[in-house]
């Protein structure tokens, strides 16, 4: 398996992160992020294994994937799980902080790959790059449905077959006590938060971007956060 090297500094593309503020929270602190996202407790452990073996199951249903592009990317806590797959990495995140951070757990020995600054929506890579697998986590749910075809669209022009995105699945019990407290919330805050679709909307969504539905797997039981896998058509 041919890997890229490590960069120890991410590149540097002009990114338009405007249209991206209003509805997505940008971090830009590193390590207050990696505070929050640490294992701290059992519950985080336990989370964190659903998480992970959830992942997994999505990437038994694919063939012949070597290089995944991780979108945002963020200090790059996937990148260790993408390494244990065997994969090569490619990094993009809008924020310049958080990418050099993921470059730097590259360069430590993480993962063999690069990291890129750059805009989901108008990702910084050709469509040649040989990206197999576009993985989009913890990302669309703050867009609506307009903004996550445009968003499904580039992924489409940048993969060469697999997208793996993070959604919230409404048609749960949970998710719809959730968006009675959103709504609510939605009043006082100028952001619309974190939104949920059907799995049929998002089916739809991934069909009119050029993708087939090919699996669903719920991050654990009591959750409403779900991974879907889909390929080109």
């Amino acid at each position: 398996m041919n890997l890229t090297e490590n960069h120890a500094m991410p590149t540097f593309l002009p990114s338009p992160a405007t249209e991206l503020r209003a509805s997505y929270p940008i971090f830009e602190k590193p390590e207050a992020y990696e505070r929050k996202r640490s294992v701290r407790n059992f519950l985080d452990y336990v989370r964190y294994g659903f998480e992970r073996r959830a992942l997994r199951r999505c990437l038994e249903r694919t063939e012949g994937v070597r290089r995944v592009l991780d979108v945002p990317c963020g200090v790059g806590r996937l990148f260790s799980f993408w390494r244990e797959q065997g994969l090569g990495i490619l990094g993009v995140d809008v924020s310049p902080s958080m990418a050099a951070a993921a470059a730097s757990a590259l360069a430590a020995g993480i993962g063999a790959g690069e990291v890129r600054v750059g805009d989901a929506f108008a990702l910084p890579l050709a469509a040649d790059e040989n990206v197999d697998l576009v993985a989009c986590l913890r990302f669309v749910y703050y867009f609506d449905e307009v903004e996550r075809k445009r968003l499904f669209e580039e992924f489409h022009r940048v993969s060469k077959r697999y997208l793996l995105v993070q959604f919230k699945d409404g048609g749960t019990l949970a998710e719809r006590h959730r968006a009675a407290r959103r709504r609510k919330r939605a009043e006082r805050r100028s952001t619309k938060g974190k939104l949920a679709c059907t799995r049929e909307t998002l089916a739809n969504e991934l069909r009119s971007a050029g993708f087939r539905l090919l699996s669903i797997e719920r991050v654990h039981p009591l959750t409403d956060r779900a991974y879907a896998l889909a390929e080109k058509c």
